[in-house]
């Protein structure tokens, strides 16, 4: 009995070894781009939102809350952004994680927030897009591919939407 789990744990240890080693060493241009899955969500107001209309446009996807305070805190950082970039070829879509449409009208009239915002009320929306915890922020690509999917905003996030919107 012993030397069958020997051999299986050998087995096992040299099949994944390889496949590791193998995703490891692919180059990242061999990597297919990830599509960033599509949704249909409201607004506060009943406005329906579909990311796949926004095709054609670089578009950050921005997981949040109204309770909660680094949320709050990336907030105004996103409004500068949209300030900035937002437009033609750029949009910002933020998308409150179950809260209702009251708190969240609230929350965007009080802080001013002019880019598109978004209720996922089941939360099936952020475990489409695998989030973890908020703020979670991922960039989408004209294509429809994410380019990114983190917490943070990176720093140099208006450059590369000025490189991607110049695509």
């Amino acid at each position: 009995m012993k030397k069958i789990l020997v051999v299986a744990a050998v087995f096992l240890v040299a099949f994944s070894g390889g496949a590791m080693s193998k995703k490891a060493n692919s180059a990242p241009a061999q990597q297919k781009a990830e599509l960033a899955p599509d949704f249909s969500l409201k607004t506060p107001e009943g406005k329906p939102v579909i990311l796949s209309a926004y095709k054609g446009k670089v578009v950050l996807v921005n997981f949040w809350a109204t309770w909660c305070p680094y949320c709050v805190k990336e907030m105004p950082a996103l409004i500068k952004i949209y300030e900035k970039a937002g437009g033609k070829n750029f949009e910002i879509i933020s998308i409150d994680i179950q809260e209702t449409p009251e708190n969240v009208k609230a929350f965007v009239e009080k802080n001013g927030i002019k880019h598109t915002v978004v209720i996922d009320p089941s939360s099936e929306t952020a475990q489409a897009y695998k989030v973890v915890g908020i703020p979670t922020n991922v960039l989408v690509d004209k294509a429809g591919n994410v380019v990114f999917n983190q917490n943070e905003l990176p720093s140099d996030l208006e450059k590369t939407i000025g490189e991607l919107v110049k695509k």
